[in-house]
């Protein structure tokens, strides 16, 4: 103490005057505040004084601790943080105090009853507790007191510590308690320490202690996610110490000597029965059985977490590098673990797991042991013999780990997977894998039948305008659903083609192509996918040089090939419809591929659609790996592609779209129209000379309906004379192919339309009935009640007989109004001017068009009936600007169209009124005394499954248009009372609903036109109002409303109309 300043001595007596008091007082009577205030006094006073005083204040506290069967828990645990606060600020020097606390604490957590069971103590005290001995054991020193722990005859005592600690791991739920006890057991295997023999020796004693510990912390590492993230990441963090303490190659060969000194302390005992000798034999025992505990461990390599996966990279990588001798048995494990874990998707991981298994190749070259690359090969192909199985029995996570894995190999190997690949009974087993995992299924029936239908029979799923949006058709197989295994299969094929011989992979699975035609679909997926890997680039591995002159014409070779196999007749010209099967003529090009089945099925044309798709994809493929240098092919692929765009399927329509989307990207072009212009001239000719042998080239109007939709009116020129075949091929063939001419002129049609937009035309053809009546429609209607009024004066003078020279003078002039005038010399030659020039190209071809398509409206097809009249509509919209044309047109369509108002077919009926509807937007009153004369008489039946018939359909798209193509015809006087007339009937109470609700539009149409005569029509039905006479010379108008109170409403309704309420402003209401 004399060393000690005046300062220093003063503050240790200051510590003992405060602290004498509280120590009594805990030695006599315990309690909660008097350790609370020790805690307070430990918390404030100097560290280096509490250093040197530690055994005064841990006397009072550990004889409580020797007395707490007298005491509550609450006590016992304030006591243990007390100790725990002291311990962590002092060193232990003397083995008995060491003993001392270590044996009492120990105990403290064993059962009474069982000492090899927990004691039933609460969470809290046992956490405090096992705090204790963790702080007790770093804060040792090794040298002067814990070295005596580490020797034979004090290995129960460690061995029952170890024991409870590890109940405490498993069967405890409070999460710092658990990983509390994993810290306190990997202080006691004094890992932290740097002298390897003190290590040797710590791993000799916890040799005996192996296969408790390791299945313990197997069982946390691999027990459910509820218990944390951190808990299982702590126990492959302490397990990983115990197997680098006891199976490191390098402690292993010192630890004889450690061994035979620990034996000899123990004498000839039980305690030398403890003792582990780790020869040869123990080692292997150990790791066969280790690597059982391994390979459930290395299940968890796909953890959500990715701190557990990163966990694991160093478990598995510090394994294979400490312990490859001593675990041998578990390298495949291991580098499976760090081979998955390489292809993770959180990049530190992903790196660090390549970069181990770098490290482990060069650490097998320098130890001369078995190459990694051999290891590597033989684990792929044991995984791609059960990948088969696996696909089809294990659920979606054990699938998608599996292919990871798979692929992970790959990727390692890159090029030196041809070692593997040369072999053909190797490249056989894994080719025939792939090609049963990749199985597709064609049982839906949804394939064959789904179809896009813009206008008419057979549409594609582009229009004109080309707004529809397309999506790839999604691809499903029999053994999985799920997306992300897919993607993982395409990469581990990509990765085939980056890194394998080309050339080998497609000749072999070219020949599984032509082996049986259920390896069809799967070949060319794989094949696919395998070129599509040859542009793909993967850092950080060996990867050959793709943009070389030599592997650009070796490209270009093997695309070549494919672009001719692909495009085969056999292959290519597939059936895939019974609808194709039934209208293609024997003699056609077209083949059925027949799955194991004498009759086609829907699977066979299921199938055959898949294959063409897949045809195209890899079309699409192609050019994104030969970029520009794709073009010499387009000549060979463009057409055959068009052809499936203009396909009523819409898998096949859809995914040529896409195609050539693609090949537009990738060849420079800037979209699919550009495409189209540029090879123009090689379309046309092929689609001219295809016409010529229609019977075997049936789908070549297809072509050119497709490129009427991608074209624009610089295009027309060009194609006259292929639109005049067509023409001519119509007259030769009104059988098989009409449907698909049809398709193309009104495609033709509408790309008139659109090309040559009318300044006319300011109704759009979807809504025709949209109109209004304009200024001059309302100032004809006030000139024809003008003219009626002062005709009917004259009537009634001419019938008194009072007639006057003007009125003479009048008719005269009125006669002389109808008689046609001589046209002048002037007119003359302008009627010579217009007969002398001729129509545009467009008008001809439209009119040639129209003359044609008049006489299919007599067909019995109800489909070819449709499209004609389509056709027709959107004829008449391109010529609305040339009505010389026109009007000559309609009137040789009129009788033909007329006839379809009384077709059998209600469906028909309906397309034609919907026709006439847009034929009066253009020609107006040009056909308004035909259309007078064709009124139709209408059912009036409201029952209740009237909904749902054809005919109820057909009256309510009459009646909802109705009043349009009265303002359209411009129709007045009597024809709108006539109308009137046949419509009132919908307006009762007893008639449907929406029937009803359709008239009641067309009257307000009616009320447009004539105000005046529809208010006395309705009031003669049904006018609740009786009107006072403005004068007495007007005679009395008596309306008789009793009879039509069941139209009451409905007029009701109408009389809101503020025409007509103008009229009914003013009346006495009696």
């Amino acid at each position: 103490m004399d060393n000690f300043s005046i300062e220093e001595k003063m503050k240790r007596a200051e510590a003992f005057r405060h602290l004498q008091p509280i120590c009594v007082n805990l030695v006599k009577s315990p309690s909660i505040e008097g350790l609370e205030s020790l805690k307070v006094i430990l918390r404030d006073i100097d560290k280096g004084i509490l250093k040197e005083i530690h055994e005064y204040i841990l006397f009072p506290l550990r004889l409580i601790i020797k007395q707490k069967t007298n005491l509550n828990e609450k006590i016992i645990t304030q006591v243990c943080q007390c100790t725990t606060t002291i311990l962590s600020c002092t060193t232990i020097t003397k083995w008995e105090t060491f003993q001392d606390i270590f044996v009492t604490y120990t105990i403290m957590l064993s059962s009474p009853e069982n000492p090899n069971n927990l004691s039933p103590i609460h969470e809290e005290l046992k956490l405090a507790i096992v705090e204790v001995l963790n702080t007790l054991v770093k804060n040792t020193d090794y040298s002067l007191a814990l070295n005596q722990l580490y020797t034979a005859k004090n290995i129960p005592i460690l061995g029952h510590t170890v024991s409870l600690l590890l109940y405490l791991i498993q069967d405890e739920k409070l999460r710092n308690l658990r990983i509390l006890a994993m810290d306190c057991l990997v202080a006691l295997s004094l890992s932290e320490n740097t002298s390897i023999q003190v290590k040797i020796t710590s791993g000799s004693i916890f040799a005996s202690f192996l296969p408790r510990i390791s299945t313990v912390l197997c069982s946390v590492i691999t027990g459910d996610s509820t218990q944390g993230h951190f808990v299982t990441k702590k126990a492959i963090e302490t397990w990983q110490i115990f197997l680098f303490l006891i199976m490191d190659d390098k402690l292993l060969k010192k630890s004889q000597k450690a061994v035979v000194k620990l034996k000899a302390d123990a004498g000839n005992g039980k305690l030398q029965d403890l003792i582990v000798t780790r020869d040869s034999e123990w080692i292997q025992n150990t790791s066969d059985k280790l690597g059982i505990l391994v390979q459930q461990v290395g299940t968890i390599k796909q953890h959500s977490s990715w701190r557990v996966r990163l966990s694991l990279l160093d478990w598995a990588h510090n394994l294979l590098t400490n312990c490859s001798n001593s675990m041998s048995s578990s390298i495949p494990v291991l580098l499976e673990v760090l081979v998955i874990l390489s292809c993770d998707t959180y990049s530190n991981i992903s790196s660090k797991s390549k970069k181990a298994l770098k490290q482990f190749q060069e650490q097998s070259e320098k130890q001369k042991s078995r190459p990694l690359m051999e290891i590597l090969e033989e684990n792929l192909l044991s995984m791609a013999t059960t990948l088969p199985r696996q696909i089809r029995t294990s659920d979606d996570d054990q699938k998608l780990s599996l292919i990871k894995i798979i692929s992970g190999y790959l990727k390692i190997l890159g090029p030196n997977m041809n070692s593997l690949l040369y072999s053909y009974s190797h490249l056989k087993r894994f080719s025939l894998a792939l090609i049963q995992t990749l199985e597709m299924d064609c049982s839906s029936v949804k394939i064959v039948e789904e179809q896009t239908q813009i206008l008419g029979h057979g549409a594609s799923a582009i229009n004109s305008q080309g707004k529809v949006n397309v999506h790839q058709p999604r691809k499903t197989f029999r053994h999985f659903h799920n997306d992300s295994i897919y993607q993982e299969l395409v990469s581990l094929l990509q990765l085939l083609g980056h890194y394998g011989d080309l050339n080998l992979l497609v000749d072999h699975f070219l020949g599984l192509f032509h082996e049986t035609s259920l390896n069809r679909l799967q070949a060319t997926l794989i094949i696919n996918q395998i070129m599509l890997g040859t542009i793909q680039n993967y850092d950080e591995l060996e990867q050959q040089t793709v943009n070389s002159c030599d592997r650009q014409q070796e490209l270009q070779c093997i695309i070549s090939s494919l672009i001719d196999e692909y495009l085969s007749p056999n292959n290519f010209n597939l059936i895939t419809s019974h609808v194709a099967k039934e209208t293609i003529p024997a003699e056609g090009q077209f083949s059925l591929v027949l799955y194991n089945r004498t009759q086609p099925t829907f699977y066979d044309y299921n199938a055959n659609i898949l294959q063409i798709c897949l045809f195209l994809e890899g079309f699409a493929v192609f050019a994104k790996i030969l970029q520009k240098d794709f073009n010499p092919f387009l000549i060979t692929v463009l057409y055959p592609m068009l052809e499936k765009l203009g396909d009523c399927s819409a898998y096949l329509s859809n995914t040529a779209y896409l195609a050539l989307n693609s090949i537009s990207d990738s060849c420079g072009y800037k979209d699919i129209e550009d495409l189209i212009q540029q090879n123009i001239d090689y379309l046309i000719n092929s689609i001219t000379l295809r016409l010529r042998h229609l019977p075997q080239n049936p789908h070549a109007p297809i072509v050119l309906k497709v490129i009427l939709q991608f074209g624009h009116q610089q295009l027309l020129p060009l194609i006259q004379d292929t639109i005049t075949n067509i023409l001519e091929c119509l007259d030769d063939y009104q059988t098989i192919h009409v449907a698909t001419f049809m398709q193309v002129l009104h495609e033709l049609c509408c790309a008139v339309r659109q090309w040559f937009p009318s300044d006319k035309e300011t109704v759009q053809e979807n809504d025709p009935a949209m109109s209004c009546i304009d200024e001059e429609q309302n100032s004809e209607d006030t000139k024809w009640l003008v003219d009626f009024l002062v005709q009917y004066h004259k009537d009634k003078k001419t019938a008194a007989g009072e007639v006057d020279d003007d009125d003479d003078l009048s008719k005269n002039e009125g006669e002389m109004d109808w008689t046609p005038a001589s046209p002048t010399e002037n007119e003359m030659e302008n009627i010579e001017d217009e007969e002398k020039t001729l129509p545009p190209n467009h008008v001809t071809i439209i009119v040639d068009v129209m003359s044609r398509v008049k006489h299919l409206l007599s067909s019995e097809d109800v489909h070819l009936k449709l499209i004609v009249l389509d056709t027709i509509t959107a004829a008449v919209y391109s010529l609305q600007s040339h009505q010389d044309h026109l009007l000559p047109m309609v009137h040789q369509l009129w009788t033909p169209l007329s006839q379809r108002f009384s077709d059998t077919e209600i469906i028909v009926r309906i397309k034609a009124f919907q026709t006439l509807l847009n034929i009066s937007v253009v020609c107006g009153s040009f056909i308004r005394k035909r259309t007078n004369q064709r009124s139709s008489k209408l059912s009036h039946n409201c029952g209740i499954g009237y909904s749902f018939t054809h005919a109820y359909k057909m009256q309510c798209t009459i009646l909802d248009s109705l009043g349009n193509l009265c303002i359209n015809l411009g129709i007045q006087g009597k024809e709108v009372d006539d109308i009137a007339t046949a419509c009132i009937p919908y307006l009762s109470a007893h008639g449907h609903p929406e029937l009803k609700k359709a008239a009641l539009k067309t009257f307000d149409s009616l009320i447009a036109i004539e105000p005046d005569a529809m208010w006395l029509k309705l009031s003669y039905i049904y006018s609740p109002n009786v009107y006072k006479l403005p004068a007495p010379i007007f005679q009395k108008v008596q309306f008789d409303s009793n009879n039509g109170k069941e139209y009451s409403n409905s007029i009701e309704i109408l009389f809101k109309n503020p025409l007509l309420q103008s009229k009914t402003s003013q009346p006495n209401v009696n």
